[in-house]
């Protein structure tokens, strides 16, 4: 408490300027003053008291002993800014010990300064004889990076340039603007969700570490790419970061215009993790209404840039597209002019519309408008063979297990996406059997009424769920009982008692087998393949899965020779293996299981593979997903 007494009237003295020749001696109590130090944390809430002390100290106390104790406040604020990230701060600190005349917290200042130099790339500056060869190393990397950045059939090359470069110097300016360079590249390719994480982590380190030292126009576009990528392509909340933006110049119109775009999408349409999130879907209640204006009957466009001749959802499509391209293109820090032709723009977020306009018109019963912004978000959260399976299923209503695998990996992307397809497989075969009396659907009603029992449709407080659940079962109960008759009025008339008995028995089996699925064998990590953790949720597996099919699809085969398209294909059947295994519950656990047991070796009671997911195994010559054919 005498400490903090002293301390106090100390700083008193400080703030007021109110220093006498009595008061120096009261200001150079070496003792007091140590003890004061002493006292200190290592702490945020010490610097201001420690930036108080240095220029009364410096200015009064003289002598040997006040430079050391000058050099050890100035140490620990090193400590302390670098305990808070504040890295460049604490370079300053370090380096006031250097400067001084007194030898104390010199070497373990310079211990640190080195370290820094190195994590920054400061190499000219690193007074360590033995950093040489990775400097050397460094510099060559840099240079290997520089050459081909923008060639795509460099790009393992570069992963692997830049994981041992970071390894080095991670926070190296130079490093990090090739690093986005390379980042961005790859999303004008495809819309990878993983290099998109990569590219805003990696635009928060440059805006985190060298913010002050970045000029304030090129600071601002670096906020409105990093504020863009978050809502267009990783599709997140950006106000933390447009606030920023706007801090720093409230008239900048890129992130304005950002801010506005995102105050009304916030404001009118429900959150993305409602539309995600399956107990948040199943429970989630809005006035739909208020989606729907805004998007298809807005009176006011939500950029007044673009007029009002355009529906919302032509807006923000068509600002969502400009924007995407120009932080493609335009690289404020780059020292590469960048173009491209077309970038792909297809994106989570426009999933995300399709999906809120797809919902809200099912929900105010307009399913008939909804089919074409319900397709629109199927497209793109099924691969390319779920879309053929999904076309020729309409077109011949064959194969109940090709409905079964859609509605799931629907479900296990947009919930709702799979509750439209189960109204519309239910209209289409209710439609069906009105026109031909004798078709037989009950097997494709046994698959939506397994779906409505799986995921307790029925128990959804949201009317247009539930009441599509009860009508499902009731249809098939009502199909079922009606074939049940007509079947034993045929054996009645044919078979005895007995006979009709073993044909039952039959048919039951014969029903089982036809949803038994085939085993799989495999000693490959499938975790791996897929770029997931083993921890991975059901969501995190689609996901990669349907970012994966999406990069090695025979769309980016064009300009491959014969070995590279033989290796896509390769790869594209391990992803589909991967993923037939991992997608499913009950063969996730038995590969588990038996990985946890067996290590990656496998016996001949294990897991057998006919082929990947669904037939998505190997493309022909025509560009088009073939069935593998099993070995036998």
């Amino acid at each position: 408490m005498a400490y903090w007494t002293a301390f106090t009237t100390f700083c008193i003295f400080i703030l007021t300027g109110v220093v006498t020749g009595a008061d120096h001696q009261s200001i150079c109590d070496i003792t007091r003053v140590t003890d004061i130090i002493d006292s200190q944390k290592f702490s945020r809430d010490s610097i201001d008291d420690y930036q108080s002390l240095l220029p009364q100290i410096s200015t009064y106390c003289h002598g040997k002993e006040w430079d050391q104790i000058i050099n050890k406040i100035n140490y620990n604020l090193g400590i302390i800014y670098l305990s808070i990230g504040q890295d460049h701060q604490a370079m300053k600190s370090f380096r006031e010990v250097l400067l001084s005349n007194n030898t104390a917290y010199e070497d373990l200042s310079l211990e640190r300064l080195n370290e820094l130099y190195k994590k920054y790339g400061e190499w000219d500056k690193v007074k360590e004889g033995e950093s040489k060869l990775m400097q050397e190393r460094f510099h060559q990397l840099i240079e290997s990076i520089t050459t081909h950045i923008g060639n795509a059939e460099s790009s393992k090359l570069l992963n692997e340039q830049f994981e041992e470069a970071f390894k080095i110097s991670p926070y190296a300016f130079k490093l990090r603007v090739l690093y986005n360079d390379f980042l961005l590249d790859q999303l004008a390719d495809i819309i990878d969700l993983n290099v998109a994480h990569k590219a805003v982590e990696n635009l928060q380190t440059l805006l985190d570490k060298f913010g002050n030292k970045i000029e304030l126009n090129n600071r601002l576009a670096l906020y409105d790419e990093l504020a863009t990528m978050q809502l267009f392509i990783l599709n997140t909340q950006p106000q933390v970061t447009l606030r920023k933006c706007l801090n720093l110049d409230m008239d900048y119109q890129p992130c304005k215009y950002l801010m506005k775009v995102w105050n009304q999408i916030s404001k009118n349409l429900p959150p993305p993790s409602k539309m995600i999130d399956i107990e948040d879907y199943m429970s989630y209640t809005t006035d739909w209404s208020r989606a729907t204006n805004f998007l298809l009957d807005n009176k006011r466009s939500v950029i007044a840039k673009y007029g009002n001749n355009l529906k919302n959802y032509e807006i923000l499509v068509k600002y969502h597209d400009e924007k995407i391209k120009q932080i493609l293109e335009s690289r404020p820090l780059s020292n590469k002019t960048w173009h491209y032709d077309s970038v792909d723009t297809h994106t989570d977020f426009l999933i995300y519309l399709n999906v809120v306009i797809c919902e809200a018109l099912d929900m105010q019963s307009s399913s008939k408008k909804a089919s074409k912004y319900c397709y629109n978000a199927m497209k793109e959260s099924l691969t390319p063979g779920e879309i053929g399976k999904l076309k020729a299923y309409f077109k011949k209503f064959e194969s109940p297990n090709t409905l079964k695998e859609l509605l799931t990996a629907l479900y296990d992307t947009y919930p709702h996406l799979s509750i439209n397809l189960l109204h519309s497989v239910s209209q289409k075969l209710t439609s069906l059997e009105r026109k031909k009396s004798d078709i037989n659907t009950v097997d494709h009603w046994a698959v939506l009424v397994k779906f409505v029992q799986d995921h307790k449709l029925s128990e959804s407080p949201l009317n247009f769920i539930k009441n599509l659940a009860n009508s499902v079962v009731r249809t098939y109960n009502s199909i079922q009982n009606h074939q049940k008759q007509q079947q034993q009025r045929i054996f009645e008339q044919m078979f005895g008692n007995q006979q009709q008995q073993q044909f039952h028995q039959y048919q039951q089996h014969q029903r089982q087998q036809q949803f038994v699925e085939p085993n799989i064998k495999t000693d490959k990590d499938y975790y791996k393949i897929l770029g997931i953790e083993k921890g991975a949720t059901t969501k995190d597996i689609r996901r990669s899965y349907l970012q994966l099919t999406k990069k090695f699809h025979p769309d980016k085969q064009k300009k491959m020779n014969q070995e590279e398209r033989e290796k896509n294909e390769a790869k594209m059947a391990e992803i589909n293996e991967a993923y037939e295994i991992l997608s499913d519950e009950d063969k996730r656990k038995k590969y588990d299981d038996a990985k946890s047991s067996r290590g990656n070796v496998y016996g001949n009671q294990g897991f057998r593979s006919h082929g990947g997911h669904g037939g998505f195994n190997n493309f022909g010559k025509t560009g088009r997903f073939q069935r593998k054919k099993p070995n036998h």
